[in-house]
């Protein structure tokens, strides 16, 4: 009995007592994420701010530092909604190639009954 390569782990598994994972809705995900990297610029940003202000650099001012953060989050969902298009394009090219598949399998079936049936209709009556 042979195994998959990736063996038996790999397989999909419904979660155990028959109940669903309930997915989170994408606003929701994209929101966190939004936070989530602001908040990190924004940890970044400070302590390189602080240790600017040794060099005699004056302090950005929180004006400032809140439209750097706000800046960072437009580029967030502006590249947020380039890989929502991208992900669109690209399951509708998968569905392309699963019909391309699907055809191309037809067509041999029918190619080949083709053939069957002209090979049929040659062969001498005896």
């Amino acid at each position: 009995m042979e195994r998959s390569p990736d063996g038996w782990h790999s397989r999909h598994r419904p979660a155990t007592g028959g109940m669903r994972r309930h997915k989170r809705p994408r606003w929701l995900s994209k929101r966190v994420a939004t936070a989530a990297s602001v908040a990190a610029t924004m940890g970044l940003a400070i302590p390189t701010l602080v240790t600017g202000a040794a060099n005699a650099s004056p302090q950005p001012t929180l004006k400032q530092l809140l439209a750097e953060a706000s800046k960072l989050s437009r580029q967030i969902d502006s590249l947020s909604q380039q890989y929502d298009a991208l992900r669109i394009q690209f399951n509708e090219a998968k569905a392309q190639v699963k019909v391309a598949r699907l055809t191309v399998r037809r067509d041999e079936r029918l190619l080949s009954d083709s053939r069957q049936r002209s090979r049929r209709s040659r062969r001498p009556v005896t």
